[in-house]
C-alpha cells in the first residue's frame, strides 16, 4: 500500500489546493513526497504547527487507529487549533457496526463472546478483524468526540452507504451496481441508523 500513500492529497493538490500532508509512517512520507505532495513525518497528537495555519483540516485515519479517548480528542483538538476560526475539519471513524457485521458475516456460529460485546458496546476491535483498527465509531459517539474535543459538529456521513460492503466484493471493473450505490448513499448519507450502515463515517465540524 505504500505506493499509493499521498494519492488523496494529490488529488486535492491538482483540483488547485495547497496540501501538506501528516503521516505517521517515514516509507509513506517518502512514497507521497515522488508525487509531488508536501509530506512531512508526524503526529496527530502533537502537530508541529502555529496556531491558525490552515483552511481546513482532514482527520482520516488517526481517530480509528488510536484506542484511548483521550487520545482521539487530542487529535481533535489538534486539527482545530491549526485551523482558523470558521476554518473546517472533516473527521473520518470506522463504523462498529460494519465492524460487528465483518465479524459475524460468514460463519453459523451465532454465539455472541466478550470480542462482540466489546466492539458494540465500547467500539474495542476483535483480534479476528482483519483491519488492525484502534476504535469503531458510531455516527453519534463520533458526534459527541468531536463535540467534546470544541468543534461545532454541522453533521456526520456514512461515506459509501449501504451497499459498500456489496461492491467490495466486486470486481474492480464491475461498474454496473455504481449508480445504485451512490443512490443509496446519498440518500441515507446523514440519515440516523442508515448513516452506521457504511464503513467510515465523516464528521463535517466547523471551528468556533
Amino acid at each position: 500500500m505504500d505506493q499509493q500513500a499521498g494519492i488523496h492529497a494529490r488529488s486535492l493538490m491538482d483540483r488547485g489546493h495547497q496540501v501538506t500532508l501528516v503521516e505517521p509512517v517515514q516509507g509513506h512520507v517518502r512514497s507521497a513526497a515522488r508525487i509531488g505532495v508536501d509530506a512531512r513525518l508526524g503526529d496527530a497528537r502533537e502537530l508541529q504547527f502555529p496556531d491558525d495555519s490552515f483552511d481546513a483540516a482532514l482527520l482520516l485515519g488517526p481517530l480509528y487507529h488510536l484506542a484511548e479517548q483521550a487520545d482521539r480528542l487530542q487529535a481533535l483538538r489538534e486539527a482545530s487549533r491549526v485551523v482558523r476560526s470558521g476554518g473546517w475539519v472533516f473527521a473520518a471513524g470506522l463504523s462498529r457496526f460494519v465492524g460487528f457485521g465483518q465479524l459475524a458475516l460468514g460463519t453459523t456460529d451465532l454465539r455472541v463472546d466478550d470480542e462482540h460485546v466489546a466492539l458494540l458496546e465500547r467500539g474495542t476491535p476483535s483480534s479476528r478483524l482483519r483491519f488492525p483498527a484502534g476504535h469503531f465509531h458510531t455516527a453519534d459517539s463520533l458526534w459527541e468526540e468531536a463535540t467534546a474535543a470544541g468543534l461545532e459538529v454541522l453533521d456526520v456521513h456514512g461515506v459509501e452507504g449501504p451497499g459498500g460492503m456489496l461492491l467490495e466484493q466486486e470486481p474492480a471493473e464491475q461498474t454496473s451496481l455504481t449508480p445504485a450505490a451512490l443512490l443509496l448513499a446519498r440518500a441515507g448519507s446523514n440519515t440516523p441508523g442508515i448513516r452506521d450502515l457504511s464503513a467510515h463515517l465523516l464528521a463535517v465540524c466547523r471551528v468556533r
